[in-house]
């Protein structure tokens, strides 16, 4: 049996760069990555987290709080280098995970192209669902009109911004084919996937301001699942005409769930798909 590769991942603070435009002192917070005996540097966050040096050497990011003995007069303050911790301390789960993950799947990993791999990690699970339910609606269209889409009288004449938007989507092609709308020929698997991308869009809707929407790690490798699980268990009330005609009770949990992770796996396991 092959031996384990040791994975290990640090953040520090990346003082060799400029400071931060409009600050003399906030540096960027980059990740460390040693795999195989081989070392990469990334910076693995969708949007740069900048720290002085002294609010750095605040921070144990081993246990994703401040050190022990680290007094901050101001409250708002403190919950600001609070919240920052706890992001630095998750990512840098993630990244180990991720590599952990892709190492033992993949027989020839490397770290050549760790921020390719670990970029759909960071992906909005929404905006997963909407681009790969919007892609399936497409297929279905031109499997059944034998066409390309863009070839066919449902493309706009305006430029698509709903090709990540499956409901505009979904009830421009309902109002342009004839006969009783598209939601009455679509598959039951389609229908399915449009209940799950609802419920879930609901979900994020309800998601305070100050707190991230749900990123596909968050899912693969928290319980986010048992939030959305619970989410969808309260009594539904719809907020749309669209939500009343696909309610979540109309979809097993379990196939929810099925069609949840089939798709972020797909992102991860194949990000060049999005």
């Amino acid at each position: 049996m092959a031996k384990k590769k040791k994975v290990s991942v640090s953040l520090y603070l990346n003082t060799r760069v400029k400071p931060k435009e409009g600050t003399n002192d906030k540096y960027p917070v980059y990740a460390r990555v040693i795999f195989d005996q081989k070392v990469a540097t990334i910076n693995p966050f969708q949007e740069t987290v900048y720290l002085s040096e002294n609010e750095f050497s605040l921070l144990d990011l081993e246990n994703g709080g401040l050190k022990k003995g680290v007094e901050i007069n101001e409250r708002q303050y403190e919950d600001y280098l609070e919240d920052i911790c706890s992001k630095l301390f998750w990512y840098r789960e993630m990244l180990f995970k991720v590599v952990e993950e892709h190492s033992e799947v993949y027989p020839g990993f490397s770290l050549y192209n760790l921020s390719k791999i670990v970029a759909p990690y960071l992906l909005e699970i929404e905006q997963v669902l909407a681009h790969s339910l919007c892609s399936e609606i497409i297929a279905y269209i031109e499997w059944r009109l034998g066409k390309d889409f863009k070839n066919t009288h449902l493309w706009p004449p305006d430029p698509p911004y709903f090709l990540n938007s499956p409901v505009e989507l979904w009830l421009r092609i309902s109002s342009l084919i004839p006969d009783s709308g598209f939601d009455t020929i679509a598959t039951d698997r389609l229908k399915r996937f449009m209940t799950v991308y609802l419920a879930f869009r609901r979900l994020v809707k309800s998601i305070p301001k100050n707190v991230e929407s749900p990123k596909v790690f968050d899912w693969i490798f928290s319980d986010e699942a048992g939030w959305f699980a619970d989410s969808v268990a309260k009594p539904f009330q719809a907020s749309s005409p669209i939500e009343a005609f696909y309610p979540p009770n109309l979809v097993e949990l379990d196939d929810m769930y099925s069609i949840i992770e089939g798709e972020l796996l797909k992102v991860t396991r194949m990000p060049y798909l999005f």
